[in-house]
């Protein structure tokens, strides 16, 4: 591990580059947390200072600030998110507002919070989640002014509740039809409408009666023609027919 350590140092040393001193710094920061994790913050120092806070650099900050006790992660993580002028990133953020809040600083956390769901260079996601988390925050110890925590809440599309008012927007019921009422229906109850004689769907036994039943006379008559045109499917189908049509006795014979 040492000499691993030692050959980080001289990479270090050599590279002209911020953006490269700073990822090697990063690593080396991961070899030294085990033994010290005073020389490990030191090199995340350097390393943000030198290029910027990289998501390498925030996933390796916020997992040796997991391993600080309270006291020493929260003063840890305020200089760190105070910065040059850069914006910190939201996961340092909240994680910074999730201590405050463990060290019973709510009001502290309720800003920070705030604070990231203000700030306009951050992703929308993250906004939505601090201004969640403030709310939830103001709720339960009144550490910051629901109106304004309500006020974001709809100004980021989170809740669609009007903070004037206290009530949630609906959305406007959709008008419907009026149903006919015959007039001598008072009460307004909904009444069956009846299907006019003679429209309904008739049984099968009607439907036969009605419709003509073919001559087996005629039919043999067009299974011939069709026979001696050569279209024999068609001559065979109108041969069943009159088969069909025709009932017992020399026609059906014949």
């Amino acid at each position: 591990m040492r000499a691993g350590e030692d050959t980080l140092r001289h990479a270090i040393a050599a590279a002209t580059d911020g953006g490269a001193r700073g990822r090697l710094r990063v690593e080396l920061a991961e070899l030294l947390r085990a033994r010290d994790a005073a020389a490990a913050r030191a090199e995340l120092d350097l390393a943000v200072r030198e290029a910027g806070a990289t998501a390498t650099w925030t996933a390796a900050a916020l997992s040796l600030a997991g391993a600080l006790p309270t006291g020493e992660r929260l003063v840890w993580l305020r200089d760190l998110t105070r910065g040059d002028g850069r914006p910190a990133p939201a996961p340092l953020l909240s994680a910074l507002a999730e201590t405050q809040l463990a060290a019973d600083r709510a009001s502290d956390a309720a800003a920070t919070w705030l604070a990231l769901a203000r700030d306009e260079r951050v992703p929308l996601h993250h906004r939505r989640a601090a201004a969640k988390r403030a709310a939830r925050l103001a709720g339960r110890s009144g550490e910051a002014d629901p109106g304004v925590v309500a006020a974001l809440l709809v100004d980021l599309g989170v809740d669609r509740r009007d903070p004037r008012r206290g009530r949630r927007k609906e959305a406007a019921p959709v008008p419907q039809p009026a149903a006919a009422v015959p007039s001598g229906n008072v009460s307004g109850a909904v009444v069956a409408a009846r299907r006019p004689v003679g429209s309904g769907p008739l049984a099968a036994g009607l439907r036969r009666q009605r419709r003509p039943r073919p001559e087996p006379k005629g039919l043999f008559e067009r299974a011939s023609d069709e026979a001696r045109a050569g279209h024999l499917r068609a001559a065979r189908r109108l041969g069943e027919q009159a088969i069909r049509a025709a009932g017992a006795g020399p026609e059906l014979s014949a």
